[in-house]
């Protein structure tokens, strides 16, 4: 019968072999509960277990074994750092004695080998790691050939040990059978380096052992409870596994399951391990199988991203986890002189693993974590930061983007300049310093073109600077990097000509910018240059051709098929040329396009997408003519060919940035973007089918819009939203005579309607003023009459959404003197008083002019029904919009006491607001972008014109309404609720809308357009025969110069009311020279403005 003290024995003895901590001086207890070194636990065993000499024997000649092949290492995991690189792959000489230890260990041998033991496995597999660790590799085969069964672990359990204590197969037989079953693998590497099949397929055996493990394992694997008892068996498990991955990565195709076998073990047991355990062999084990990801699933990248993750991103993203825990628990601050490679290398495979799911800015975000993390076990890495703005910029932290850019080329700069052979180790690359500073000077562009006026003009100045540093280390063999730097450089020459609002560079700088467009795509065409010269060409200036726009967008568009807004400016330019019909259908395979990435169900829907080649669909061309496929980029449709992960000859893994793809011209969409510019298309669409169809299938397109909007945030059930009468609308349009306006016309007795001259066309968007003007008889300004009679039909004319301008054939009286007088000088101070007069006078307007649209305006008993009209709040319910306070809402108009005043009105209580929906069905439309809010609420406001002109007065009001509550920053609100009084003929809360909407926006050009509009019109004007100018003439002539220069000086309606201004002025010949540029502008004007549907620069 054991003895007490026997038992406790055997289970040290077990316990301490099994942990594995050879080197320790304490690595037992005795029984009286003090520690005790390695040879008083064999003394005391053998003295205690009787029975288990030949145990404690091996035992000591295991731990002899495993201090000398540590000799040369602080610790016997063996894991020492690569000599070169980050990661080695070099299996080596693990396990090999150093010559001066083979002699003593040689006679340790043959002592073991004479020594005669029942317990054959445990002494055949000791003598294996002996004769391996000497470089006998045929002994070693040969001992472990005595060896029943290697993968049984109940072959190496001592029979007096078996029932002791908790784990006695784990404890006994894990570590020696895992030990023989590596031993023989690493012996058969060494004797045929050329077949790595046959040592894969002796370490295959342990994958049964391993199995087994991992159950009696898995209750706590995180706690890392179940690593210091078995310590040994575990440091004999990463060996084996370690090295079949590194085999396996060499021999099997990256598609292999083999291959992904051994990963998924190694990830299992990796469960068990704290992050210190054995991180140089891990850390390229993560980075292989990294590495393998990124060439297993490196596919084409969609244009647009669906928003959806691949099924295989949720393993990359646990292995990025593993690797980072181990990255944190191993690496530290560098010293001087020292980069953290390991850590930038991590970085690369996280940002090419981001760039195999797809690149999209909604899902960059762990990424970003990942590079603040670097930046605490890194100093002033150029990799860091130049990943760091790229993934900012994507995801839409444009704040941060500019921070990390201008740090990047400050870090870069200063390497490259104290290194003495022009690019050191601290400096990055010429292609990358060029790539990074393009990409960053085009960012900070579009920035600035985003904002108003001189708001963002340092942005711009900026990119100019980055753009010059790009070119010091430009290689002008390099033609793809030629041609980018120079694309870069001609538009930010084009926005330059637009923010610096300098009438006197804007021609030169415009010019420069179109020469620079050419040479680059004479030195490498891309789909982004073409896209850029087409948008010179349509831009007003000396280049302006529109034909030559086509065809560059039609280049750009073959170049890359999937860019939606390649089509939408397509449309445009057809549209403008008045081609209906190649416009509509262009601007329908853009919205095609749209709907396969702006869904974000999760069902797969089949959506008759553009061809492959699209030049035999496209109406392109001066003549028709198709263009060759040859131009289209081949940058993402290259296939990715299977390779092996690690070739057989490298002794390191290659680093990671060769992973990267090649930078793109432009950031791929987000999500956001995307839903953004399928709505600046549809809203296209809305103003083309006004165009062609009239403002009744203007509001019946508007209506799909919205629906289309409510199914891609979250729409109402089909329950709960109203059925749409588009039928009964139809058939209830409201005659002219019935119209407010109309009844205004009459009842003021304007100027003779026979003798009015047909407009032409202009538009500010979203504003559309309808309302009847009357002019002096030698200029007439003319409003767009309700029922759309200055409509062209389809055989080439054109409807009029801003009818103000009197067309070429009408007659216009202008006499003959000289455009400026002795009195100009003091007439510009007089203008100057007058402006801050005005301006101080809407600072005293502004509780008035946010009041309440009162209900009673129209009365509830006029002929307009609503019921007329479809009913748009149907499509987007207030499930979808939560309803919030707005200024228009809930306030009230009071009378204007005004000396122009010609009615006095009330308005009634405000009608109640919209139901709020529940809780559940909230959406978080407040937490999306102001940018789509704004885009919304210029939608309503389209609307809301397209009512106003219908006739539909009380639901215009509606709309605006509507409008405000999206967005109540939108200066365009005001500016559509000044047209709204104008219909209803109420001048003086006209004017309070208009400067509340300048109030806002202060270089809102339609407001000002418009409000000067007001100031020139003959109701306002109160002239006499003996006063030639009054106030309000120079008022508007003042604004409109200042116009005209700068945000203005491409917009024919300021020019026209310049003329019109200048012409009560008597200043007639400059009044000529305004109208003719207003009528040259007129000429090519679309369906919308370039700049507020696409924008100037992408």
């Amino acid at each position: 019968m054991a003895t007490v003290k026997e038992k406790y024995y055997w289970g040290e003895l077990r316990l301490a072999t099994a942990a594995g901590d050879w080197a320790s001086r304490t690595p037992a207890k005795a029984y009286d509960g003090t520690s005790i070194p390695w040879h008083e636990l064999f003394r005391k065993f053998n003295k205690h277990c009787k029975n288990g000499i030949d145990v404690c024997h091996f035992a000591s000649h295991t731990q002899a074994l495993a201090l000398l092949l540590a000799f040369d290492s602080s610790s016997c995991d063996d894991d020492p750092p690569p000599e070169k690189g980050v990661y080695s792959v070099r299996l080596g000489d693990e396990c090999m004695l150093p010559w001066e230890r083979v002699r003593e260990t040689t006679e340790s041998y043959h002592t073991l080998r004479d020594y005669d033991s029942p317990l054959m496995a445990v002494s055949q597999s000791l003598l294996a790691y002996y004769a391996y660790a000497l470089g006998s590799y045929d002994a070693c085969l040969q001992h472990l050939r005595d060896i029943p069964d290697l993968a049984d672990p109940h072959c190496f359990v001592p029979p007096a040990s078996a029932a002791e204590g908790a784990h006695p197969i784990l404890g006994w037989g894990y570590a020696p059978a895992t030990r023989c079953i590596c031993l023989q693998g690493m012996a058969h590497e060494k004797l045929h380096p050329k077949e790595p099949e046959r040592a894969l397929k002796h370490y295959a055996r342990g994958i049964s052992l391993l199995s087994v493990v991992l159950v009696d394992l898995s209750p706590s694997p995180v706690e890392h409870t179940s690593f210091t008892p078995f310590h040994e068996a575990w440091r004999w498990t990463e060996r084996l596994l370690w090295r079949a991955i590194v085999l396996a990565a060499q021999t099997y195709d990256v598609d292999s399951p083999d291959l992904w076998q051994w990963f998924e073990l190694y990830d299992k047991c990796s469960l068990f391990w704290p992050p210190s355990f054995r991180s140089w062999h891990r850390s390229a084990v993560c980075a292989l199988r990294l590495r393998a990801i990124v060439l297993r699933y490196s596919t084409t990248i969609p244009a647009i991203p669906s928003g959806k993750l691949p099924a295989w991103f949720p393993e990359a993203r646990a292995v990025v986890h593993e690797y980072h825990a181990i990255l944190t628990a191993s690496s530290s601050f560098p010293r001087a002189g020292q980069r953290n490679l390991r850590v930038e290398d991590f970085v690369d495979l996280c940002v090419a693993i981001w760039e195999t799911s797809g690149a999209s800015g909604d899902h960059a975000s762990w990424v970003i974590e990942i590079l603040w993390w670097a930046t605490r076990l890194t100093f002033n890495s150029f990799r860091v930061y130049r990943h760091m703005m790229r993934l900012a910029l994507v995801s839409g932290d444009i704040s941060l983007a500019k921070r990390t850019l201008k740090l990047y080329a400050q870090v870069v700069s200063k390497a490259h300049q104290a290194s003495d052979a022009g690019v050191g180790a601290d400096a990055d690359t010429d292609r990358h310093w060029v790539e990074t500073l393009v990409s960053g000077a085009r960012m900070l562009c579009r920035c600035a073109a985003a904002l108003p006026g001189l708001d963002g003009i340092a942005d711009a100045r900026a990119a100019g600077d980055y753009i010059q540093q790009a070119r010091t280390r430009l290689n002008s063999e390099d033609r793809d990097l030629v041609a980018s730097v120079d694309l870069a450089e001609g538009i930010w020459n084009s926005i330059m000509a637009l923010k610096e609002e300098n009438p006197y560079t804007r021609t030169q700088r415009l010019d420069k910018a179109h020469s620079l467009l050419v040479r680059s795509i004479e030195v490498h065409p891309t789909p982004a240059g073409h896209f850029h010269l087409a948008l010179s060409h349509a831009r007003h200036g000396s280049v302006q051709n529109l034909d030559e726009a086509i065809v560059n967008a039609s280049y750009a568009l073959e170049g890359d098929p999937t860019e939606i807004r390649y089509w939408h400016f397509l449309g445009l330019l057809l549209a403008a040329q008045e081609k209906w019909k190649a416009a509509d259908e262009i601007l329908m395979r853009a919205e095609q396009i749209g709907d396969e990435y702006v869904q974000d169900d999760e069902t797969e829907r089949e959506v008759d997408g553009p061809p492959a080649t699209v030049t035999s669909n496209i109406p392109v061309g001066i003549n028709g003519t198709a263009y060759p496929a040859s131009r289209r980029s081949s940058v993402l449709d290259t296939p990715v060919l299977s390779v092996r992960v690690l070739e057989s000859e490298l002794g390191s893994l290659e680093p990671a940035s060769q992973l990267l793809k090649p930078t793109l011209d432009h950031p791929l969409p987000s999500q956001q973007d995307t839903f953004e510019h399928a709505l600046q298309l549809r809203m296209t669409q809305l103003a083309l089918a006004e165009y062609v169809e009239g403002a009744e299938g203007a509001v019946q397109k508007g209506v799909e819009i919205f629906h289309w909007i409510a199914e891609r945030r979250g729409g109402a059930s089909t329950g709960s939203r109203r059925t749409l009468h588009l039928s009964d609308f139809q058939n209830d349009v409201i005659e002219p005579s019935a119209t407010p306006q109309a009844a205004s016309a009459t009842s003021h007795g304007g100027g003779d309607s026979n003798l009015r001259p047909m407009p032409i066309s202009i538009t500010v968007e979203p504003a559309t003023p309808d309302a009847q003007s009357h002019g002096p008889s030698n200029v007439d300004v003319s409003r767009a009459s309700v029922d759309g009679s200055a409509r062209k039909s389809m055989d080439g004319s054109r409807r009029r959404s801003f009818d103000v301008l009197p067309s070429p054939r009408s007659s216009i009286a202008v006499g003959d003197g000289n455009d400026l007088s002795p009195k100009d000088q003091s007439k510009g101070k007089k203008v100057q008083r007058l402006l801050k007069h005005g301006v101080h006078q809407g600072h005293q307007r502004l509780t008035t002019i946010s009041r309440k649209i009162g209900s009673s305006s129209i009365s509830r008993h006029s002929g307009l029904s609503s019921r007329s009209s479809p009913d748009l709040n149907a499509a987007l319910r207030p499930e979808n919009f939560p309803y919030q306070a707005s200024s228009i809402h809930s306030r009230r108009i009071t009378s204007f006491v005004r000396p122009y005043d010609v009615l006095s009105f009330e308005s009634p209580p405000p009608p109640p607001p919209p139901t709020l929906p529940p809780i559940e069905s909230k959406t978080n439309w407040n937490a999306r972008s102001s940018q789509e809010r704004r885009l919304v609420s210029n939608l309503w406001l389209m609307s809301a014109a397209t009512f106003r002109r219908l006739g539909k007065i009380e639901q215009a009001r509606g709309a605006i309404q509507d409008a405000e509550v999206r967005d109540e920053n939108n200066p365009a609100v005001w500016v559509q609720l000044g047209l709204y009084y104008l219909a209803l003929d109420k001048v003086p809360h006209a004017i309070d809308a208009l400067q509340k909407a300048l109030f806002v926006a202060p270089d809102d050009v339609e407001a000002s357009i418009h409000l000067c509009r007001i100031y020139l019109d003959d109701k306002t004007l109160n002239l006499t025969e003996n006063t030639v100018t009054s106030d309000n003439v120079d008022l508007a002539a003042g604004i409109l110069s200042r116009l005209t220069k700068a945000p203005a000086w491409d917009v024919p309606e300021a020019w026209f009311f310049l003329a019109r201004a200048y012409t009560l002025q008597g200043r007639k010949d400059r009044a000529q020279e305004c109208l003719k540029l207003a009528l040259t502008l007129a000429k090519h004007r679309g369906v919308r403005e370039i700049s507020k549907a696409i924008g100037w620069c992408i």
